[in-house]
This record gives structure tokens, sequence and C-alpha cells, in this order.
């Protein structure tokens, strides 16, 4: 909240207040039980979590009066009666830049920041009471996402930059955080062509199946398939690497006499990706098509959804 509204304002009094509630008693019958201020506002789901009974929270904040007054802020929270106390801090991480991606993993944290260039921020969280920022790696492009894999390794999904800030092409980061103090990119890879994943602002888009090493996620394009599933080596000790790009081609050929090709290409990017065993399937609001993850790049067959309004509930502007 702010004087003003945050939207309208995004200076010093943006706050963030958190409520906490009881439900052990079922979603029918919470109970109230306290409340905190952190300032600043907060990113997505990923920015809070809870870990030996403390809350943690990542938050962008302004000290002044302009977007370049812009920082970002990690906050331990611990309950005290009906008031959620800040018992540690630390801020001024990216200053002039917004949060873009953040995660907590039990007593780590790591925090993305972005305007031109991207920093990591990994932070020891042990003592909640004592936040230290521990480690910094700054890279061109950003992650909008983070996903914590074994061995001390994170894999990431963002765009790539130019070192002025244009972006360029969806991009899958590999970072080595074992060490907090000197965190390294591992592995990038861009997809080239691409200029958008779902998976940037809804991770239900990412599909990392650790057991095969592998990693499905959906990304649109200039090219003429419009949108297309990335099937990704992803292992910890490892390089990046693309198998195999499904398209949906099969699926988009004909398209309905009431849509125009590019708000029908729109509406039918791919969203989501199961495995099951050895096979992977792409779907989109047009149907599914099936691959095998031996080899991806094989198309086993498609089924395209029969009387389905393919853009209802969708936005698009043609």
């Amino acid at each position: 909240e702010s004087d003003d509204g945050p939207w309208q304002s995004y200076d010093a009094t943006i706050e963030t207040v958190i409520h906490r509630f009881d439900v052990q008693d079922g979603p029918e019958a919470p109970q109230y039980v306290s409340s905190g201020v952190v300032p600043g506002w907060v990113l997505n789901q990923f920015s809070m979590d809870e870990y030996d009974g403390i809350l943690r929270i990542a938050t962008t904040y302004n000290g002044g009066s302009g977007w370049s007054d812009t920082a970002a802020g990690v906050y331990a929270l611990e309950e005290d009666g009906a008031e959620l106390k800040i018992i540690g801090e630390t801020d001024g991480m990216g200053e002039g830049e917004n949060i873009f991606a953040v995660r907590f993993v039990e007593e780590t944290g790591f925090v993305v920041t972005f305007e031109q260039i991207d920093p990591l921020y990994t932070l020891d969280l042990s003592d909640p009471t004592n936040i230290v920022q521990r480690g910094e790696l700054e890279i061109t492009g950003f992650s909008n996402y983070i996903h914590p894999m074994a061995d001390g390794k994170l894999l990431a999904i963002g765009m790539e930059a130019t070192p002025q800030g244009g972006l360029q092409n969806v991009q899958v980061s590999l970072f080595d955080v074992t060490d907090l103090d000197n965190p390294t990119l591992q592995s990038r890879l861009q997809l080239d062509g691409t200029y958008w994943s779902e998976a940037q602002n809804d991770h239900h888009a990412f599909n990392y199946f650790a057991e095969r090493e592998v990693l499905l996620l959906p990304a649109a394009s200039d090219y003429e398939s419009g949108s297309e599933l990335y099937v990704i080596h992803a292992a910890p000790d490892d390089e990046l690497e693309t198998l195999g790009i499904v398209d949906q081609d099969a699926l988009t050929h004909n398209v309905p006499s009431n849509y125009d090709e590019w708000s029908w290409r729109y509406c039918t990017d791919f969203r989501r990706s199961v495995i099951i065993e050895d096979k992977a399937y792409a779907i989109s609001n047009a149907g599914i098509t099936a691959i095998d993850l031996d080899e991806p790049d094989q198309v086993l067959s498609s089924v395209a959804f029969s009387g389905v309004d393919v853009c209802a509930g969708t936005y698009y502007w043609w």
C-alpha cells in the first residue's frame, strides 16, 4: 500500500502488509494470528518462504521518488504475539534495479535484479537475525524463474540482453552456487529466434524431470511455427544442450475461417508439457503432440482438439 496507491507512486511510502492465519481447522474456519509490515513490494509467490518458523520475504523498495531509487531487500520476520516483527534484514542490493526472481532454499537465498545487467545475489540465512550477502554474479540478461537442482546448482530461465539492456532470445542458465561467496555461471543456452516463454511468469510451464536430466520448455518464436517446445539436456554437472525442438505444424496448418493466421498461432502456443516414462507430451489449446525422449526430434503423433474455441478466454489483439 502507499499514500497514493502503488501503481500511481512507487515511492518510499510503499509497504507490504503481511497477515498470518491459522487454517488447522480447515479453509472454512481460518483464524487470524498476526500481522507485519516490510518496505517495498513483492514480485510473486517465490518472494516469500517460511523455514523453521521464520518468514523470509524479498521486496523491491524505493528509497526516493523515482524508479532510479529502487533496490532490493530481504527481511526475516518472527511472530511475537499478534505481531510479525522484523528480526533481521539486508538491503541495498541492485541499486536502481528491480527484483526479477527470488528463490529460498532452506538456509540460503537467491535474488536476481535487473536493469541492464543481471546480478545474482547469494544470501546466507542460517542466522535470521544476521542475514549476510555472500556473493554476487553479474552477467548480461536476467532470470525470471529459479529452480533448485541437486549438488548446489540452480537452473533458471529468462532473457538474454545486450550490455545496453536490449532483449534478445529466451535463455536457460545453469548456476553453480556451491560456494556462496563465488557463484558462477556454469552453462548458458540461448534459444535462437525466441522472444518469450510462458515459463518466465508461470513456473507450471517449466518442466524439469531430474530422473531423465531433461527440461521441457515452451517458447514463442519468430519462425513460421510460432511456438515450439524445447527438449533440453540439463544435468547438474554438464553443459546445457538442446536435444530436440517440437513444433506444432501438425496442429495449426488448418486455420479456421473465423481467425487470421497470427491470432490463431498466438492462441495455440504450447502452454504445458507432461512426461510419462520415456514419452513427452506437448500441450497447446489446439491439441497434444507426443514425442519419444530418446528421439525428441521425431513426432510420434499429434491429436487436435475438436469443437474447441482456442482463443476463448485468451487475450489477443488481432
